[in-house]
């Protein structure tokens, strides 16, 4: 059974709620060309689409057991849709599974039940991101860096800024203060440093 196929049968008094958004594993995302960061995970950006187990880096993740633990926690939603850990969770087993509007709903409703998670909320910005919704993603990711900075999510800002809301100036800023962020990576550098001067900086 895929994963289309159970949330088919699990999810329509979840959809009822309006939900929207998704994720992957951290408080980031994907890098790409470049792309959102992501960081504290090693999968690869997915696109909307069907579940792709040999690219989630499952080996074959649309198994018995991933399926079960899927039911499983599909399950204890329909016990407490307000559970938060539940949720995060079920964003990124579908996530993996590159079930994007499953993963959607799940994340919306975290950042609901816990408007003060910057990990939500960066992860949200993040789906957005990767949906094409790039001023729901500013303003998911302005979220997260009110409640808590770091290098990742200013990179994510500030790229968006850049390349998709006509804010270089402000975006510059951002990508300036992620590279003197204590957390950066050397990643995370390399990239600022190549934006900034194919900006002329």
């Amino acid at each position: 059974m895929s994963i289309s196929m159970l949330s088919g049968r699990l999810l329509p008094a979840l959809l009822i709620l309006g939900l929207t958004a998704m994720f992957v594993s951290s408080a980031g995302y994907f890098l790409s060309g470049p792309s959102l960061i992501k960081k504290n995970i090693s999968r690869t950006p997915v696109q909307p689409g069907p579940a792709a187990a040999s690219e989630a880096g499952m080996g074959g993740a649309m198994n018995a057991d991933f399926m079960e633990r899927i039911s499983d926690l599909m399950g204890k939603l329909k016990e407490n849709p307000n559970d938060f850990d539940t949720r995060m969770e079920l964003a990124e087993m579908f996530m993996m599974a590159k079930e994007v509007s499953g993963a959607a709903i799940h994340l919306q409703k975290a950042v609901e039940l816990r408007p003060d998670s910057q990990e939500a909320h960066h992860k949200l910005g993040a789906i957005l991101y990767g949906l094409g919704r790039y001023e729901e993603s500013a303003r998911s990711l302005e979220k997260a860096l009110a409640l808590e900075e770091d290098a990742g999510c200013l990179f994510n800002l500030g790229l968006i800024y850049m390349q998709h809301l006509d804010k270089a100036v402000e975006g510059r800023a951002l990508l300036e203060r992620a590279a003197a962020a204590p957390d950066a990576s050397p990643d995370l550098l390399n990239h600022v440093k190549d934006i900034l001067k194919e900006q002329g900086k």
